[in-house]
């Protein structure tokens, strides 16, 4: 089963991270009416974490029981890559431009358990850090699915569900004002994969739901039209943005990909043209590239062709990102993909 329209929103999220990293101070985005916005647009990740756990249930979701050893080689060849692509990529840049690295650095780097590392955690290709957190969901679910999912009743589910949303959340925002603990600790808390958790298992059960009540398809568009209107006062209101990092958002992304997912507007229906699924299905690219592509491009253009191109130099390299994106999706990712899924036929 898959929900073509939701493909498109993995661009749009990755597009919003890559404005929040690169593009703040680019035309139009430097204006002053979208600077509260822009600096909360790394809630895109959170809303990959949801998504991520919703189309993972949704795909598996026949299946009585899930063989673990074919379900970690399927996710790892689907992230490895590409990733081990981006890191070399970036250490290039870092040894060209004399940036000192710590060899114990790039090695928890390139086995992707930096996040768990305070001293390591958004180092080197700091992006990465969010591939640490979904290698630990990718470890989790088929535990979760065997021994739990398939085990208990949606109700309970729920509850198990909400359990772990209300503790995470509960704890983050414990660290954040406690005075026990240090600013770099507090930082870290951002990035720590268990305390991600609840965004996964929240899109599990979400599919779960979807799939038990079989909701005709209708046209929702002022519905989920209306969460994004509440999602963006929320942002723009005096909260601190980092309180959403966590899952605080987990309610309306949820309720955002429940609506769009039976949606049958004209909408949807845009959203499911070839071209757009396709930038939804190379945004893992644009998420993974974004630092490497962009510093190496900033270097090549200012430091050696010493052009000035001001806020087109920003769009260039998404030029460049989105083509280094469509690249590896084509002749890497999905090949490996592919090529794991044939043999599992096979065997």
């Amino acid at each position: 089963m898959r929900i073509e329209q939701l493909t498109f929103t993995r661009f749009v999220a990755a597009f919003a991270i890559v404005i929040f990293h690169f593009g703040r101070d680019t035309l139009p985005f430097n204006f002053s009416i979208f600077q509260k916005t822009i600096h909360a647009f790394d809630i895109g990740v959170s809303y990959f974490f949801i998504l991520s756990g919703f189309v993972i249930a949704i795909a598996y979701s026949r299946q009585n029981k899930i063989q673990i050893n074919k379900f970690y080689q399927l996710r790892i060849v689907r992230i490895f890559p590409a990733f081990l692509l981006s890191f070399v990529l970036t250490l290039l840049y870092l040894f060209y431009i004399g940036e000192p690295i710590d060899k114990w650095n790039i090695v928890t780097q390139a086995f992707l358990v930096h996040a768990w590392i305070k001293k390591y955690c958004l180092s080197i290709n700091f992006p990465s850090w969010s591939l640490v957190v979904e290698l630990f969901f990718y470890f989790s679910f088929p535990l979760l699915y065997n021994f739990l999912y398939q085990k208990i009743s949606l109700k309970n589910t729920s509850i198990f569900v909400g359990i772990i949303w209300v503790l995470t959340q509960l704890v983050f925002i414990y660290i954040q004002l406690s005075s026990n603990y240090d600013k770099d600790f507090k930082t870290w808390s951002l990035y720590y994969p268990l305390l991600h958790l609840n965004q996964f298992v929240s899109g599990n059960l979400l599919a779960y739901f979807l799939l038990q009540i079989q909701p005709p398809k209708r046209n929702t568009f002022l519905f989920y039209s209306f969460v994004v209107l509440v999602l963006l006062m929320l942002i723009n209101s005096p909260i601190p943005n980092f309180y959403y990092h966590n899952g605080f958002l987990v309610p309306l992304f949820c309720l955002f990909i429940y609506f769009m997912a039976i949606d049958n507007s004209n909408v949807t229906k845009i959203f499911q043209w070839p071209l757009l699924v396709l930038l939804g299905e190379i945004s893992y690219g644009i998420y993974i590239y974004q630092f490497p592509i962009y510093r190496i491009c900033n270097f090549t253009v200012l430091k050696i062709l010493k052009l000035d191109l001001g806020s087109w130099l920003f769009y260039i390299n998404f030029m460049v990102l989105l083509l280094v994106s469509y690249l590896s999706f084509t002749f890497i990712e999905k090949p490996l993909v592919d090529k794991i899924k044939a043999r599992h036929k096979r065997s």
